[in-house]
C-alpha cells in the first residue's frame, strides 16, 4: 500500500538524520530520536554516559562520581583526562530540570575509602577543577532559538501531527539548524543541507524554502 511505503520512506530517512547528527549511535538513542524524544513508560532508565549522548530526561541522577571512576584510574594523559571530562558534561547537561550526583565513601571491591570526583569539587567550589571543564559548563543561559528555528520546529510539529507521526520521523533536529544557518533560497540549494534526503528534499522543499525566505513568497504573491 502507498501509506506503508511512505511510512517506510519516512523511517528510512528519519534514520539517515539520526546517523548524520551521531556519529556513534546506539539503539536506545536511535529509539528515542525515532520516537521524537517521547516515551510513554514510567519508570527508571540505567545508561552510561555514551547512551545518554542527545537524550534528556527531566531529572538525572549521576551516579559513582569517584575518584578512579570519574574520571577513570585508566585515563592518565591529558586527552583521556579531557575526554573523560568532555563524557561527565554529556552526563550532566541531559537534565532539563534537576540535577543530582552521588558517590560512596565505601564499594564493594575496592579496600581503601572512596573519594569524591575532583572534577565534581571543580563544580562545587569556587576552584577550578584538576581538568578543565569546556566553556559550555558555565552558568550561563542557553541560548534562545531564532525565528527561523522556531518556525521551522512548528512546521515539523504540524506536518508530523497531520502525518500521526513522530516529529523525528518528519525530519531531524541536525536538519532544522542546516536550515535555520544556511537559509537554502531554491529547491536545488536544499541537496547542500547535511542530513536532508532526497525524498523529504522532494516532497517538502518547496514548503521549506518559502519558510527560509518568507519576504520572497510576500513579494511573489
Amino acid at each position: 500500500p502507498t501509506d506503508s511505503r511512505e511510512a517506510l520512506e519516512r523511517l528510512v530517512a528519519a534514520t539517515y538524520d539520526h546517523l548524520d547528527s551521531e556519529p556513534y549511535p546506539v539503539a536506545s538513542t536511535l529509539r528515542s530520536a525515532l520516537s521524537g524524544g517521547q516515551t510513554n513508560i514510567d519508570g527508571v532508565e540505567l545508561l552510561t554516559f555514551h547512551a545518554a549522548k542527545g537524550r534528556e530526561w527531566n531529572v538525572v541522577i549521576v551516579a559513582g562520581l569517584e575518584r578512579g571512576l570519574v574520571p577513570h584510574s585508566s585515563a592518565t594523559t591529558s586527552a583521556s583526562l579531557a575526554e573523560e571530562t568532555r563524557l561527565l558534561y554529556v552526563a550532566i547537561s541531559r537534565a532539563t530540570q534537576s540535577l543530582h550526583g552521588t558517590w560512596a565513601q565505601t564499594r564493594a571491591g575496592y579496600r581503601a575509602t572512596r573519594k569524591r570526583s575532583p572534577l565534581v569539587d571543580g563544580l562545587l567550589t569556587a576552584e577550578p577543577p584538576a581538568v578543565p571543564f569546556p566553556p559550555a559548563l558555565s552558568r550561563r543561559p542557553r541560548p534562545q532559538p531564532d525565528a527561523l528555528t522556531v518556525a521551522l520546529k512548528l512546521w515539523r510539529a504540524q506536518r508530523a501531527r497531520a502525518a500521526a507521526l513522530p516529529a523525528g520521523v518528519i525530519m531531524g533536529d541536525a536538519v532544522l539548524l542546516a536550515l535555520s544557518e544556511r537559509r537554502p533560497d531554491s529547491v536545488a540549494a536544499l541537496a547542500e543541507i547535511p542530513g536532508l534526503s532526497i525524498l523529504a528534499a522532494a516532497r517538502f522543499g518547496p514548503e521549506l524554502v518559502a519558510l527560509c525566505h518568507p519576504t520572497d513568497r510576500a513579494t511573489a504573491t
